[in-house]
């Protein structure tokens, strides 16, 4: 039953990241804004889940469905680092360190901010 809610979750949040990409799809942005948000909203989803489980204990199917699943079908890391290559390979170096820090800024933010939220 974990590997179902697990299934689940993962194709939820690989749709709403699918989603990000065709909602930015028309804009021209310098940095992958569709793969910062997506990171940056599962980092804040997952410090909300984390703290939330760490009060209920005995529901670990929100933990399966929601941190693991959808989290880590939403959360694009290698997207981010294939993104930072190409960054790399076009010689768009401000862009590259400008993308690095922002995306590991924001993302460890947004996971302070879901623990704090919940208590945690």
């Amino acid at each position: 039953m974990a590997a179902l809610y697990v299934f689940l979750g993962g194709g939820l949040g690989s749709l709403c990241r699918y989603g990000l990409v065709v909602l930015f799809a028309d804009h021209d942005f310098r940095l992958p804004a569709a793969t910062i948000t997506a990171n940056v909203l599962a980092g804040l989803l997952l410090g909300l889940i984390a703290g939330w489980a760490m009060r209920h204990t005995d529901n670990q199917q929100m933990l399966l469905l929601g941190a693991v699943g959808f989290c880590g079908g939403f959360s694009t890391f290698s997207t981010f680092s294939l993104e930072n290559v190409q960054l790399w390979q076009n010689d768009n170096f401000g862009a590259l360190f400008f993308n690095i820090l922002l995306s590991v800024f924001f993302c460890f933010g947004s996971v302070w901010l879901g623990l704090r939220i919940m208590g945690s």
